[in-house]
């Protein structure tokens, strides 16, 4: 990760369950850059291969391609899950402020955005307990998101390139108008 710039814009800090995760070191502007997500490049066998072997859990990796997921260093696993995030990632591994974020706010990312629209991804899912009013208890891949959901993350580029790409071939795409 590009550790100066994480740690210019954030803190790590305990929660009252003993999580730790990123907290905001000051405010940050919508569209403010605050990390580059990093790790170790594998593709799905390997990485599959790892978790097997008790190197991983298989929610820990992110993936930034049909067939490739960074395995993510221990900075970058500290980020947290909201289903109202005030951050997103766009491009390839880059986490950007959606909204706001005040000090002190921890800083969160939707994680159904980062999972794409393979088989492999149809059967990720992972419990949420985020505690927003709109939370969705399950999370699965970016096509469990509600369409209007989708939508207004596509439309604040808060979705990787892959997912993007994936979307818009799709014959069947939610982003397409449907009357």
């Amino acid at each position: 990760m590009t550790t100066a710039l994480l740690h210019l814009n954030c803190v790590a800090a305990e929660s009252s369950t003993g999580r730790r995760h990123w907290v905001a070191r000051r405010k940050i502007d919508p569209g403010t850059v605050i990390a580059f997500f990093s790790g170790e490049i594998v593709n799905t066998q390997e990485m599959l291969r790892r978790v097997r072997r008790g190197n991983g859990n298989v929610d820990d990796p992110l993936q930034i391609s049909r067939d490739f997921y960074i395995l993510l260093d221990e900075d970058s696993q500290l980020f947290s899950h909201s289903c109202e995030p005030n951050a997103g990632v766009r491009g390839v591994n880059t986490l950007f402020a959606l909204s706001e974020i005040d000090e002190g706010e921890v800083v969160s990312l939707d994680f159904s955005t980062v999972v794409g629209v393979s088989l492999f991804d149809q059967i990720w899912e992972m419990n949420c307990n985020c505690g927003t009013a709109t939370c969705r208890r399950f999370l699965k891949s970016v096509l469990s998101l509600p369409r209007e959901t989708l939508k207004r993350y596509a439309i604040m580029g808060a979705l990787p390139d892959f997912i993007m790409t994936d979307l818009i071939s799709t014959e069947s795409s939610p982003l397409t108008y449907k009357k």
